[in-house]
């Protein structure tokens, strides 16, 4: 309890004594940190197998890592840019192809798993998941999706759409994506997309402040709660898709208390990486990184496929490896998976002193994305809109390499899809 209101206050001394907005990319970083670090590193246990103690080190790392957020308030502004690197049309060629690809990864996606008859064949997702990773050769549809929502923000932008016009174009765009994860009950993916509207929002309509009133704040907290719901009773969800049989899943809501289908268990299960890993360090089990694990996204980008061609392992991430080894040990057949907490990788690599630093380490980080989502008609700006959740958000709950790997993967679809616009525009004359 002390250390959760210790952390609280210097988050709320964050905001009232800074410039920082909550709803600015780093605002966003640190509320979200609150609900990863703070309420999963808060004695919330018993909750995973194996987890019964929260080591007073870890503790301690919490504290001194929110600690210098009371210095941290000042906002560095930035002006956005006129850059004029790429036309509409380019833009448009973008978000055409970009939506084209991704659907058709995604189609090639469902065809492998068994169709859309695999939520009666199998409807365990973190089985159909385990089967895709399996298979090998997995295309980054999502990521070609994720340019494509995001370069149709910017268009729309960029053509005077008003906003609702803006926000319904584009999502309907990515709505059978949307379908599928609500049926599957995955949300991290609606979750990516909702964000890669709201940062577009913040920064291209900054003079339009943000303020929450009584229905956009009864709105956030029914959106909360049934994105913590669904996460909770999604294996019933799965169930009922597939069978048509409603029973299961209004009795696990029937029968359970309230709290337990309001609370979500993701920042239970992400915090315990931390845990896990210094128990680990202290049993001479896994080695500190210094570094390695930040830099792993470079290798990490190249698909499984390559490493098999040139007759080499891939080399998996501190998420992964950390759910085989707990697999190992409690007699798992298949790869545990928990993601994996920033401040804990962090650790890993730097040790106790280090945590110090996650804050502003981070937010030299989003100041650079920020800055890039600033420069209009660029290449950059419509990466680092794509980008923005998972440097401000997700980076609280897997392993850098991913989030590296995806700024990569990014980076190259949009340098190669404005190429192919170039050319085509030349050979049409468009």
């Amino acid at each position: 309890m002390a250390l959760t209101l210790y952390c609280v206050v210097m988050t709320l001394a964050f905001f009232r004594l800074g410039k920082v907005k909550f709803f600015e990319p780093k605002g966003i970083f640190v509320i979200s940190s609150v609900f990863y670090i703070v309420f999963g590193m808060s004695g919330t246990l018993d909750v995973i197998k194996g987890d019964v103690d929260v080591p007073s080190e870890l503790k301690f790392a919490v504290a001194m890592a929110y600690t210098p957020l009371i210095f941290l308030g000042k906002n560095r502004r930035y002006k956005s840019l006129e850059v004029r690197g790429i036309s509409n049309a380019s833009i448009r060629w973008i978000r055409n192809l970009s939506l084209i690809i991704g659907f058709v990864g995604f189609a090639l996606m469902i065809k492998k798993i068994g169709g859309l008859s695999v939520f009666v064949n199998n409807p365990n997702r973190v089985l159909r998941n385990q089967l895709i990773t399996e298979s090998g050769g997995n295309f980054p549809y999502i990521l070609f999706l994720f340019t494509g929502f995001a370069s149709s923000l910017l268009l729309e932008f960029y053509r005077n759409s008003p906003l609702k016009k803006i926000f319904i174009k584009s999502f309907i765009l990515i709505s059978p994506l949307i379908l599928y994860n609500l049926l599957e009950g995955e949300r991290s993916n609606i979750f990516k997309f909702i964000l890669i509207g709201y940062f577009f929002y913040a920064i291209k309509f900054e003079r339009d402040r943000v303020k929450l009133g009584i229905l956009k704040t009864m709105l956030i907290v029914i959106g909360f709660s049934l994105f913590s719901v669904m996460g909770n009773v999604r294996s019933y969800l799965n169930l009922a898709v597939a069978t048509g049989d409603t029973s299961a899943l209004q009795n696990v809501i029937q029968n359970k208390e309230i709290t337990e289908l309001l609370i979500p268990n993701e920042p239970k299960a992400v915090a315990f990486t931390w845990r896990y890993t210094y128990k680990l360090l202290k049993n001479d089990l896994l080695n500190y990184q210094y570094g390695y694990t930040y830099i792993q996204g470079i290798p990490y980008f190249f698909p499984t496929s390559v490493y098999e061609m040139l007759d080499l392992e891939k080399a998996k991430t501190i998420s992964d490896k950390l759910g085989d080894i707990y697999a190992q040990e409690f007699g798992y057949k298949k790869k545990v998976g928990f993601g994996y907490l920033g401040l804990s990788e962090l650790y890993l690599n730097f040790g106790l002193i280090s945590c110090l630093f996650f804050f502003p380490l981070f937010f030299a980080v989003i100041n650079i994305i920020e800055y890039q989502a600033r420069l209009r008609k660029s290449i950059a700006e419509i990466v680092a809109t794509a980008f923005l959740p998972s440097v401000a958000f997700f980076v609280h709950r897997v392993s850098f390499a991913s989030v590296l790997a995806t700024y990569i993967w990014l980076f190259l679809i949009v340098l190669v899809l404005f190429f192919v616009a170039v050319s085509a525009k030349k050979i049409l004359k468009v």
